[in-house]
């Protein structure tokens, strides 16, 4: 069965531009370049001002940046 927390994404469009990508983030685009220049969304250049990413890599980026709960680790009550 496909993991349909992805499905919103696939109405983006195919390549996506770096202030695209912070807002599906929602984080501002100063951090979006950051992660872009560090390697963790892969991206690539039209020019020497113009990026782009495309869509199923922020989607992979997404997903491998996803945070895998232990299920052996007892979580701890939030009102504690």
């Amino acid at each position: 069965m496909p993991d349909m927390r992805d499905e919103p994404l696939r109405d983006l469009p195919e390549i996506l531009t770096p202030e695209q990508c912070a807002d599906v983030l929602q984080v501002s685009p100063a951090t979006m370049r950051s992660l872009i220049s560090d390697g963790v969304v892969p991206a690539f250049r039209l020019g020497p001002r113009t990026t782009r990413v495309y869509r199923d890599e922020l989607i992979r980026a997404i997903e491998e940046a996803r945070i895998q709960g232990d299920a052996d680790e007892e979580t701890p009550p939030l009102n504690e």
